[in-house]
């Protein structure tokens, strides 16, 4: 992508806590803002008694400078500088917070602590046994034969270890162990109004992400502390139109938080760029259907519509104190799960899923300010993914669960930076639920992901990361009405 902005305005240095110099003139900045396939170049012009002054710094990838300011220029004018500069950082930030919020639990999260997550999610779509399946596919409402609620809570623990190549442009730490612990959970309730009609709700977290690098690590000029949260409530209905096909589905209301924190790459020094309290509503929609291909097979079909935050809240710039308010767009994509469930014979059922989603629309991310507006290449691919899965029926009251799960991944080394460290990935699942009575139900989910090595080959930070995983756990209860 190539591009020209428009003019983001003029910065008032009395928000940065200097005064003028009248023997100087009257003092402004005038920031233009151009994008390409490398990222975004700020443009900046100080106006001194008539005399534009231009200076260009591009970033990320690289911070240059072109001076053009008399070889005497004062320490005033270098302060100036460094506060543009900053500025420009800050509209990075924004940026770059996008990236992290499709890592911490994967591109969207898999593990929503229902008895689904026992096979790493295989099946989701078919198997439709209980009041999970208002999220897993709305449509396999239709097939349950009482009312039910369900409840599953857990928790998340990933590591993200960093290890720099030893000619990455930038020194520094490793990061330390960037990863961290956050919590699951899933609310699920299905209500049968007869044989045909059920209606649903299933609240729970979307997507989320949970990064802290310890400061002064290799690659803080792109990110040090990430926090994102997205929680969908998703009220629907089914219908069984015959014997063979139900369907169903409703709106889905998103609601995501944002903050993030980064350095400000050199000369600024140690300068700091936080966003705080960023968040944004957005509705979105959900369908299913569930095909029955005889009492023992059936096969599921889910679509999910493309989810735009544009999350807006504070931005500040130290140690300049700029403090200005700001929007960055956060696109989830449109997603399409297909999934099957056999079952062999009373102890033993066969699960599988396959999906594609829509990361290629991820291809930039729109940044506006009280100045103006612009945009960042990601340059993120369409990804894909299958899982498998076992059912085995110890018991009448004991089923074991197993599964496996593949995603590829959604950039190449080239685009990877460190505040996404994004890669192909790989889950590996066990779980049980038992029967306590015919109303009630229990159950627990254990899931390990390896995360992959996310390859960084960046222009201010190269190297991979040597642990990359996460364990989720999770239990779950049910109540039949």
């Amino acid at each position: 992508m190539s591009g020209d902005g428009g003019d983001l305005g003029s910065v008032d240095h009395q928000r940065c806590g200097r005064s003028e110099n009248p023997s100087h003139g009257a003092r402004s900045w005038n920031v233009r803002v151009s994008a390409d396939d490398r990222g975004i170049d700020f443009s900046f012009h100080r106006h001194a008694a008539n005399k534009p002054r231009p200076f260009s710094i591009g970033v990320p990838e690289a911070v240059t400078m072109t001076n053009h300011q008399p070889s005497d220029a004062s320490a005033r004018q270098l302060e100036d500088w460094r506060a543009a500069l900053l500025l420009s950082v800050g509209l990075l930030g924004m940026l770059s917070a996008a990236a992290s919020s499709a890592q911490a639990g994967g591109l969207y999260i898999q593990e929503f602590a229902n008895p689904s997550m026992g096979t790493a999610n295989a099946g989701a779509q078919a198997w439709a046994n209980g009041a999970g399946t208002a999220w897993s596919n709305p449509a396999g409402m239709a097939r349950l034969e009482r009312s039910e609620i369900s409840v599953g809570v857990g928790v998340a623990r990933s590591k993200l270890q960093f290890d720099a190549d030893a000619d990455t442009p930038t020194g520094g730490n490793d990061g330390g162990d960037a990863g961290s612990t956050a919590p699951l959970g899933q609310i699920n309730g299905v209500y049968k109004f007869n044989d045909r009609w059920s209606a649903g709700i299933s609240v729970g977290g979307i997507t989320g992400a949970a990064i802290d690098y310890r400061g002064g690590w290799a690659g803080r000029y792109q990110a040090e502390d990430v926090s994102l949260t997205v929680i969908g409530v998703n009220p629907s209905l089914a219908f069984k139109v015959t014997d063979w096909l139900s369907i169903g589905g409703g709106p889905v209301f998103s609601y995501g938080t944002l903050d993030y924190e980064l350095a400000a790459p050199p000369p600024a020094g140690t300068g700091q760029v936080d966003i705080e309290d960023a968040d944004d509503t957005d509705i979105t929609g959900r369908v299913g259907a569930l095909f029955s291909l005889g009492e023992q097979t059936r096969l599921g079909v889910v679509y999910q519509s493309e989810t735009k935050l544009n999350m807006e809240g504070n931005t500040t710039v130290n140690p300049v104190d700029l403090d200005f308010n700001a929007s960055l767009k956060l696109i989830f994509p449109q997603y399409v799960q297909v999934g099957g469930y056999h079952q062999i014979d009373d102890r033993w059922a066969l699960l599988a899923s396959a999906r594609w989603e829509d990361w290629s629309s991820f291809d930039e991310i729109p940044v506006s300010t009280e100045r103006g507006d612009a945009a960042i290449p990601r340059n993120w691919n369409d990804t894909y993914g299958v899982n498998l899965g076992v059912h085995f029926r110890a018991t009448d009251e004991l089923l074991l669960q197993a599964g496996f799960a593949y995603d590829t991944s959604p950039v190449s080394d080239g685009n990877r930076t460190a505040d996404m460290p994004v890669d192909r990935q790989i889950r590996v699942a066990a779980g049980l639920q038992y029967s306590l009575s015919e109303r009630a139900t229990v159950g627990g989910s254990l899931v390990y992901a390896d995360l992959g090595d996310a390859d960084i080959d960046a222009d201010t930070v190269r190297g991979s990361y040597d642990n990359n995983q996460a364990i989720f756990a999770a239990v779950n209860f049910a109540w039949k009405f």
